[in-house]
């Protein structure tokens, strides 16, 4: 949409949608280069595109009727679908879609009975569980977990449970819990020197 708009002649139509993806542009693009950048931080983009958008949505109104009625067709069924699963079916079956919370309770609960770091291997993360823990989450590679120093907590999915036993033969690993959450089974691992 907005390449074939800036090809046609000068007009204001075409000077907004040029402003338009430049704030939305230039907001992504000093995402891209910031070291510490976090999704969330493209909200300032967003009303941009939605205004997009809306002028997409009323160039093809009158252009292709068509594609527009397929779409708020589609629109309304993803409504419906997302109406259908957050006021029906989930108070319904709460059991089906609190297994991230369990989960993390357990791991806070055994965190509680001696605190410490607790760090999580970026190759297992998942985030429903952490986004659950209320203490300090260090997010880490498996190199940087190699030379935590204890004592300390460790959430890592089986495999790399089994290789952090490997190559720090110099800690107590021992397991104190183990949680399944969406498929993904994980290890709480209590790290002690020996």
């Amino acid at each position: 949409f907005c390449f074939f708009a800036l090809r046609e002649s000068p007009s204001k139509e075409k000077d907004l949608i040029l402003a338009l993806l430049l704030y939305a542009a230039c907001c992504s693009a000093l995402l891209v280069v910031w070291p510490l950048a976090n999704g969330r931080y493209a909200m300032p983009a967003t009303p941009a595109i939605a205004a997009l958008a809306g002028l997409a949505f009323e160039r093809f109104r009158t252009g292709k009727p068509e594609f527009v009625q397929f779409a708020l067709l589609l629109a309304s069924g993803l409504l419906l679908y997302k109406i259908t699963l957050t006021w029906l079916v989930m108070p319904a079956l709460p059991a089906l879609f609190r297994s991230s919370r369990d989960a993390a309770l357990i791991v806070s609960g055994n965190i509680s009975a001696r605190p410490a770091t607790l760090y999580v291997s970026i190759e297992g993360l998942d985030k429903n569980v952490v986004a659950y823990l209320p203490q300090p989450v260090r997010v880490v590679t498996f190199d940087e977990l190699r030379q935590v120093s204890p004592p300390a907590w460790a959430l890592l999915i089986p495999p790399s449970a089994q290789r952090l036993r490997e190559v720090r033969p110099d800690l107590d690993v021992a397991l104190r819990a183990s949680v399944l959450d969406g498929g993904v089974q994980q290890q709480l691992l209590e790290l002690r020197a020996k």
